[in-house]
C-alpha cells in the first residue's frame, strides 16, 4: 500500500506544494469526447494545442477539436487496433502504429501509416514491422521518423530504434544499445 511508499508520497507532496495553483486547473476534467466504440490506447495533443488525436482498439484514429470537443476527422485504414499516434512537428501529418510490443502479431496489422491531417488522407504505408512498436517520434524538422521496434527482443533482448525517411518510407539507420523496451523517445538537435 501507500504507507510503504512514503518517499514517493513526500516527493509528490513537495512537487504539488511548489506548483502554481493556476497550472492545476487544467488537470481537472473539462469535457468528455465520445465517438470510439472500443478502448482508447493513446492520445496526443497538437503542438499548437488546438487538436487532439486518439488511437483506439476500434481500428480507427479520430481527430478532435479541443475547443468544442467535436470529432472533426476519422482516419481509417488499419485492420487491427491502433496503439500509437504522433503529430508531425508542423501538425500537418500524423503517424499511426497498430503493432504494439505488448500484444502478439495476430492482434495487429503491423503497419505504420502516415496521414495528412487535412482531409484525413493516407500518404504512406510504411513496411510491416515484425516486432512491436513501443514508441514513435518525429525529428524536429519532420523529415525523419524514429520508431522503437522490438522485433529482435526475443532473440537478442534489445530494442532497436529504426530511423525512417518520412518522404520515401525508406530505412535510414538502426540505433541499438537498449537492453529492454523503449517506451518514450525525444529527438533533439534536428535528429542528427
Amino acid at each position: 500500500g501507500y504507507e510503504k511508499a512514503s518517499p514517493i508520497l513526500d516527493r509528490l507532496h513537495q512537487a504539488a506544494h511548489g506548483a502554481r495553483r493556476g497550472g492545476l486547473v487544467g488537470a481537472w476534467l473539462a469535457q468528455t469526447m465520445t465517438g470510439h466504440s472500443d478502448a482508447i490506447n493513446h492520445v496526443n495533443i497538437s503542438r499548437d494545442g488546438r487538436l487532439a488525436v486518439s488511437a483506439s482498439s476500434d481500428c480507427s484514429v479520430r481527430l478532435w477539436e479541443l475547443r468544442t470537443g467535436n470529432c472533426i476527422s476519422q482516419f481509417k485504414g488499419h485492420q487491427r487496433p491502433v496503439f500509437a499516434v504522433e503529430f508531425s512537428p508542423n501538425d500537418e501529418c500524423l503517424v499511426t502504429a497498430s503493432k504494439s510490443y505488448f500484444l502478439s502479431s495476430k492482434d495487429a496489422d503491423q503497419f505504420l501509416r502516415l496521414w495528412q491531417v487535412k482531409g484525413a488522407k493516407q500518404i504512406h504505408n510504411f513496411k510491416k514491422f515484425e516486432g512491436g512498436v513501443s514508441a514513435l517520434t518525429f525529428s524536429q524538422d519532420g523529415v525523419k521518423l524514429f520508431v522503437a521496434n522490438t522485433e529482435s527482443i526475443a532473440d537478442k533482448g534489445a530494442t532497436f530504434i529504426q530511423v525512417l525517411d518520412v518522404r520515401s518510407g525508406g530505412h535510414l539507420q538502426s540505433l541499438s544499445g537498449h537492453s529492454d523496451v523503449v517506451t518514450c523517445m525525444a529527438v533533439f538537435g534536428g535528429g542528427r
